[in-house]
């Protein structure tokens, strides 16, 4: 991940460089508007947006999202006490410079993809439309819902003022037992934890939200004592995304979450429209038409090009395991469709994947590079080979993936790219 800190003053700048490296976060800072004729490949443009700089901050952001080789995410950036401002359109993101250890380099993974993703279904609606398909919008979101879990204190209190100013609901839960059912049975903006009395609980809580696939994404907010810095880097640990002390003021927290509400709002848009889309457009295996795929693959190799940020392609080709026992056309043709289907529910949101002579999984991932194009290759391939399939106890296996991974090269058009993706297998002795 390429992270750029702009400011329009240098000593601000190198500050909010430093911040970023004790975060963990490696950032190059910049001064003022750069030329047009400078080129930055950065995933993500932090722009300093303290309140003294708010004027110039926004003027910067509407500029580099002008630029035709504009970073992925346009990302806000100030300190706990100077929170995001609710009609702050120009910015992708809002981030906190001072959160707690780990933070920020969450954050910002999750901004970029998100914003990766509303970038690629632009597109995807793009290709869809010029192929003659209607897209309808998905419906909007109801009120903000968000759950409280653990003793009732002051900051419960504001939220729950805060969240009906804006037509919205607070519910509690003052267990954790009903709060996970109340989780399981409803859908929430976002979650607040009260670790102050009884840390270990909302800990064991906090964690189990991270790993269930629903409300991974779900905005964690962590009351925690003054001072009791071990709970602070658990719950960091375990995914927390706002750390709230019971000693500081609500408001400036409030601010922060809602700011983490918005961003999830949108995001939930976004998917429902990526999920409408592939709707649409499905082919084999739930995957993409491969017909869409190649129209698109096309369009990503234009837009690549125009923006020089890169597009790499992973062909999984999928092939009994040396020695391994065949089977009927029909159990192999199932096996494949179980597989592809695997594979389907493991890419990214804003990585698109069609299936191809019948035994070829193809994934496009923009913006990324051959090493990213080869991590999804083996993690697909590690996940599919250690199921049932691999071990021999499907209609037809062990089954092994093959891999071939291509980047797009200056001048290459997508049908090219796509070529040169399937070329190193062979259509012969698929099942031999």
């Amino acid at each position: 991940m390429r992270v750029s800190v702009r400011s329009y003053n240098a000593r601000r700048a190198r500050a909010l460089q430093e911040a970023l490296a004790v975060g963990g976060v490696e950032a190059v800072a910049f001064v003022g508007p750069l030329p047009s004729r400078t080129h930055i490949a950065d995933d993500i443009a932090l722009i300093d947006a303290a309140p003294e700089a708010f004027v110039w901050a926004e003027e910067e952001a509407r500029r580099i999202a002008r630029d035709v080789s504009r970073p992925t995410a346009i990302v806000a950036v100030s300190g706990k006490v100077e929170p995001p401002l609710e009609d702050a359109t120009a910015f992708d993101a809002w981030i906190q410079i001072d959160a707690a250890d780990g933070v920020v380099e969450q954050e910002l993974v999750s901004i970029q993809r998100r914003c990766a993703a509303r970038k690629e279904l632009l597109r995807r609606i793009e290709t869809a439309r010029a192929r003659g398909l209607a897209i309808s919008a998905p419906e909007t979101n109801g009120p903000w819902r968000a759950l409280y879990i653990g003793e009732p204190s002051p900051f419960f209190l504001a939220q729950e003022r805060a969240f009906e100013a804006v037509d919205g609901r607070l519910e509690a839960a003052f267990s954790s037992f009903m709060g996970f059912d109340f989780l399981h049975d409803s859908r929430f903006d976002a979650v607040t934890l009260n670790a102050t009395k009884d840390p270990a609980t909302a800990l064991a809580l906090c964690g189990a939200l991270r790993r269930n696939a629903r409300l991974h994404h779900l905005p964690t907010a962590v009351i925690v004592k003054p001072g009791d810095t071990a709970t602070v880097a658990a719950a960091v640990d375990r995914g927390a995304t706002l750390i709230m002390h019971a000693d500081e003021p609500p408001e400036p927290t409030l601010r922060w979450l809602f700011e983490k509400v918005r961003r999830g709002r949108r995001h939930a848009h976004v998917e429902a429209g990526l999920t409408a889309l592939k709707r649409a457009c499905v082919g084999r295996a739930g995957l993409f038409d491969a017909k869409y795929f190649a129209d698109h693959l096309s369009r990503l190799a234009d837009g690549a090009h125009l923006s020089g940020r890169p597009l790499t392609l992973a062909a999984l080709r999928i092939c009994l395991a040396p020695g391994a026992r065949s089977r009927s056309a029909d159990a192999w043709d199932r096996s494949v469709m179980q597989i592809s289907e695997l594979a389907g529910r493991l890419v990214r949101a804003h990585d698109a994947a069609a299936l191809f002579r019948d035994d070829v999984i193809v994934i496009a991932l923009p913006d990324s590079h051959t090493s990213e194009g080869r991590h999804t290759a083996e993690r697909v391939s590690g996940v599919v080979e250690c199921t049932s399939f691999a071990s021999g106890e499907s209609d037809a296996g062990p089954i092994v993936l093959e891999h071939s991974v291509v980047e797009l090269n200056a001048g290459e058009g997508g049908g090219a790219l796509l070529v040169r993706a399937l070329d190193p297998f062979v259509e012969e002795g698929v099942r031999a």
